[in-house]
């Protein structure tokens, strides 16, 4: 070592190695010998192969919440609930073990709800009765498919006008 640098000595992966973290450095000196020389380096891994999956045949994931909502019922809980039907299809799975979010950007008030472009309305999303923040990601197995629904949700009613309404999110599937 050179002020601080790494020597011709090492290993060109060695090098590599500790340049991409700076936290690697204490673990990398102290396997390193005094006087230098040649360190093994073992890698591992399994190879998959990217599963073919497919989210309502490639469409949009459509809620609608219809054309009379009622301010005064907004409860971000019951009122307007509506589920958001999905179907999932993927040949191949490495593992049947997969993870779902959905991400988008969050409203201004509440915890995790969906933005809408209405200020202060959004949409609260719910996996069975629990409620689901935007980008909490859910774990399931293949073939047993979460359970989403979508509620509208007010973060001051009597600021609310009428009027249409659209948000949007996107859902993500992954492996655990």
């Amino acid at each position: 070592m050179n002020n601080g640098r790494l020597t011709r000595r090492l290993p060109q992966g060695l090098i590599t190695l500790a340049a991409a973290g700076v936290l690697l450095w204490p673990m990398v000196a102290l396997a390193v010998p005094a006087a230098g020389g040649n360190l093994n380096l073992n890698v591992s891994g399994v190879i998959v192969d990217t599963p073919d999956c497919t989210v309502n045949s490639g469409e949009e994931v459509d809620v609608d919440f219809g054309d009379r909502i009622m301010i005064r019922k907004l409860d971000g809980v019951a009122y307007q609930r509506r589920e958001i039907v999905y179907d999932l299809r993927c040949n191949g799975l490495a593992q049947p073990y997969l993870s779902l979010s959905i991400r988008g950007e969050t409203a201004a008030f509440g915890s995790g709800i969906l933005k809408t472009d209405m200020q202060e309305l959004g949409i609260q999303l719910f996996h069975d009765d629990a409620p689901l923040r935007v980008g909490e990601t859910l774990n399931f197995t293949y073939g047993d498919s979460p359970r989403l629904y979508a509620v509208p949700i007010a973060g001051k009613p009597e600021q609310l006008s009428e009027g249409s309404f659209k948000g949007s999110g996107t859902m993500v599937f992954g492996y655990q």
